[in-house]
């Protein structure tokens, strides 16, 4: 019996956890010992697969979290699947005995933050997430930190949860050393001489405006004046975004001159941000595991960070940590980070070498060896 399996990569191209989807897909592809299934936009595919011709697409592009996908998903799967990966918790929620699950639960950010929902969203929050957890052989999550809550929240046996650290591809996310280049770069891309970057997606627990009032207290100073902060993200489109500081920036005359919302980049631009910032802050409260600190870790960016413990677990020595919650510990960090230049050389050598820790590769390498353990397992399901 082969190693059949069947992925949902319709999420291709969202923030987060689209890029953990395409990454993981291109990886996993190029392997031969499992044959795999890909369902979802065939054209945004296509572009990820070395050779598309190997592999199956069933072309569907019904959107997640709907009664569609319930109805018809495992329908689709091919009378060979043994296997169904999820890479996220939208999976089928009905029993089907002849093919075991896996999925993959990023965070337990709905249920941790439970009284920030509205009732819809709390009701269908926790059905959904109880019952992938439940369904499902096995759940890889991406951080320790994430498996601890994921234990804590669905009761889950420990046994059942693999932690599976995210990736970074090195042949993209690396210091570029040609300065003359990254001058054209900066003045191609309209990006200020000296700024702040901050990647991520603009939503409240990203914790932005305690963000933004450090960033003020750093601009009434004489060395700042001519500070930037940058915003690399999605927006817009959330359930719950952060319109508070969106209007905060829009509203605020010297604000709008001096943060600069980007917006969501291409895969192609996004490196060199990370190359032409002074320092990269990710200030959040709560994470499953953070993309952008690796990605800044190995483009030889210095890292400015909250000290939660997904973040200490990523990062280990290779940021300086604040307390997120207390805004004067966000604008020293940043402060020490923008001046202190032995910190700033002693952090980029540690990121570099912390960045080495991780590569799609093993994380592709790992998910094969979960399916596989999950096949070739005797094991019929009680529902």
């Amino acid at each position: 019996m082969g190693c059949n399996v069947s992925i949902d990569v319709r999420l291709i191209g969202s923030s987060g956890i689209g890029r953990y989807i395409s990454c993981l897909l291109k990886a996993i592809s190029n392997r031969d010992d499992i044959n795999l299934t890909f369902i979802g936009d065939r054209g945004k595919i296509y572009p990820l697969l070395s050779n598309p011709e190997s592999h199956r697409i069933i072309h569907y592009t019904d959107s997640v979290f709907t009664m569609s996908e319930q109805l018809y998903m495992l329908s689709m799967l091919p009378p060979e699947c043994n296997l169904f990966f999820a890479p996220h918790f939208n999976v089928p929620i009905y029993p089907f005995k002849t093919i075991k699950r896996v999925v993959t639960i990023h965070d337990m950010f709905l249920l941790a933050h439970f009284n920030t929902l509205t009732m819809k969203q709390k009701l269908y929050s926790k059905v959904m997430l109880n019952t992938a957890a439940s369904l499902s052989d096995k759940i890889i999550t991406v951080s320790e930190f994430s498996k601890s809550e994921i234990i804590k929240y669905t009761k889950q046996p420990s046994s059942k949860v693999v932690a599976i650290h995210n990736g970074v591809d090195r042949e993209v996310f690396k210091p570029y050393e040609d300065k003359a280049a990254l001058t054209q770069l900066k003045e191609r891309l309209n990006l200020p001489e000296r700024f702040i970057l901050y990647v991520g997606n603009v939503k409240p627990h990203k914790n932005l405006m305690r963000l933004l009032k450090a960033f003020e207290m750093l601009l009434s100073e004489p060395g700042f004046k001519d500070l930037r902060l940058v915003i690399v993200g999605q927006t817009e489109g959330f359930r719950t975004g952060d319109d508070e500081f969106l209007k905060a920036v829009n509203e605020d005359a010297q604000l709008s001159q001096h943060v600069l919302i980007k917006g969501v980049l291409s895969d192609a631009d996004l490196p060199y941000y990370y190359n032409l910032a002074a320092v990269t802050v990710h200030p959040s409260l709560y994470e499953g595991f953070g993309l952008p600190l690796v990605e800044a870790m190995a483009s030889g960016c210095p890292l400015v960070c909250s000290n939660i413990a997904p973040m200490q677990e990523v990062c280990k020595g290779a940021a300086l940590y604040f307390d997120p919650l207390k805004t004067e510990t966000i604008a020293e960090g940043l402060r020490e980070m923008l001046t202190n230049e032995k910190l700033r050389i002693r952090m980029i050598k540690h990121g570099l070498k912390r960045s080495e820790s991780f590569s799609w590769e093993r994380v592709s390498e790992q998910h094969v060896k979960v399916f596989k353990e999950i096949v070739y397992t005797n094991q019929t399901r009680e529902y």
